[in-house]
């Protein structure tokens, strides 16, 4: 008779356990990673729990994605003879023999199988809840930190997610918030400047073809047509084919800030002589 109280108090605790919400899930795990972050002890366990009991749940998912994916990063200083990297200014400057200048920045590194288990996690939430873009935001952001100086994959998917708002005009969530139109764009955008900002060839080449892309299916747009103007400016040094496109986008907008902008320092180096 004792053994059955026991078994059946075991199966009790049990099927509480299998009974806990996924609010109450997700609410266990972000109290585990505000004390220990995403990857600390502890978080795995309450991740494996929440997944047994809710396999296709979205949070899950994505606190699956953000484990491995913080899990498997290093950082480690290397040393670059350019004054920049990845966009970012050195942590340090210091001679070399010769007195030339030697610059150190700090890099973040990966562990390939970790980074993989990550991106399977979060494939599976954007298969799962296709309309929910911060899964695929979260895919293009962290391709993005590993593929560094050439982000194609990172391209790839923001173009394959530009080409699926276009062609079926999915009611976007962030969130569980409606996501606009406008604020689709922006979102975009950010990605361009985030292509700008690498410094380098392929960098400024990516940049330009997701801008042109934006600029044909949003040709009012003021933004895109800076961007072709600044890829001119900065990644070919071609003053006057900048100078008419930030016209052209300075038409469409007359208070668009970044244009503006631009447009001052691009006439600043035209007057004082350096005219290409």
């Amino acid at each position: 008779m004792k053994r059955t109280v026991i078994v059946a108090a075991m199966l009790l605790v049990s099927a509480l356990a299998s009974a806990q919400s996924s609010e109450e899930f997700l609410a266990r795990y972000q109290r585990q990673v505000k004390m220990l972050g995403a990857a600390g002890v502890g978080v795995e366990p309450i991740i494996d729990k929440w997944e047994e009991a809710f396999p296709e749940d979205g949070s899950m998912l994505e606190a699956r994605f953000l484990y491995f994916y913080m899990k498997g990063q290093s950082t480690e200083v290397v040393k670059k003879d350019e004054d920049r990297y990845l966009g970012k200014k050195p942590i340090l400057t210091l001679p070399d023999s010769l007195g030339r200048d030697v610059h150190f920045f700090e890099e973040t590194m990966f562990v390939d199988s970790l980074f993989a288990r990550s991106q399977n996690a979060i494939d599976k939430a954007i298969s799962c809840h296709p309309d929910d873009i911060q899964y695929r935001l979260d895919k293009i952001s962290s391709l993005f930190a590993y593929e560094k100086e050439s982000p194609d994959l990172a391209y790839a998917e923001l173009v394959s997610m530009i080409d699926r708002n276009t062609a079926s005009h999915p009611a976007w969530k962030y969130n569980g918030e409606d996501l606009s139109e406008d604020e689709f764009v922006d979102i975009v955008q950010e990605y361009c400047s985030s292509f700008f900002k690498i410094g380098t060839p392929n960098g400024y080449e990516l940049f330009l073809a997701i801008s042109q892309k934006m600029n044909k299916l949003y040709p009012q747009n003021a933004a895109f047509v800076g961007n072709i103007g600044s890829y001119w400016f900065i990644g070919k040094n071609n003053y006057r084919k900048a100078q008419s496109f930030y016209r052209k986008a300075l038409k469409l907008d007359p208070a668009d800030v970044a244009a503006n902008r631009n447009m001052q320092i691009l006439e600043k180096k035209m007057a004082s002589g350096k005219k290409k």
